[in-house]
């Protein structure tokens, strides 16, 4: 039987299907329980050579949270470069939105870093803004390639 980890495991391994009962690839995207959520959606594109995935940046439920932490993780360890989304369908269409989109993100993630009460959460928060830098420098020169 299929479990959850594995259909992630396929997803970023390139399958284009494959089903548990609330986590499911069709084509190049990764839903949770439905058309309503994609998770993830592999692109056409690369960055640094790594294969480029748009990964939904909203929650849902825990359970999908489950879902997105374990198509992430799985995503990363393959070699991939996720960009944070607020809907996986955006990149890249809509990168000029989505440099916007993570502009304001390193302003909140700088809001955090500075209200972080312990060296460990700082450390998150400025992992957080260097992620949302690299998806910017990722999403400016997709702009200049198209």
């Amino acid at each position: 039987m299929v479990n959850n980890l594995k259909i992630a495991q396929l997803f970023a391994n390139g399958n284009t299907s494959g089903r548990t009962e609330n986590l499911y690839i069709e084509g190049n995207t990764i839903y949770s329980y439905g058309p309503h959520f994609p998770v993830a959606r592999r692109t056409q594109h690369t960055y640094k050579r790594q294969p480029v995935f748009s990964f939904n940046d909203r929650d849902y439920s825990a359970t999908t949270r489950r879902h997105k932490s374990l198509v992430y993780r799985a995503l990363v360890l393959n070699g991939a470069f996720v960009v944070f989304v607020p809907n996986a369908n955006l990149l890249p269409a809509e990168a000029e939105t989505m440099i916007k989109y993570h502009t304001g993100k390193i302003k909140d993630y700088k809001n955090s870093y500075d209200n972080a009460r312990t060296e460990h959460y700082k450390g998150v928060w400025s992992g957080r803004i260097d992620s949302a830098r690299e998806q910017i420098k990722f999403l400016k020169s997709f702009l200049k390639k198209n």
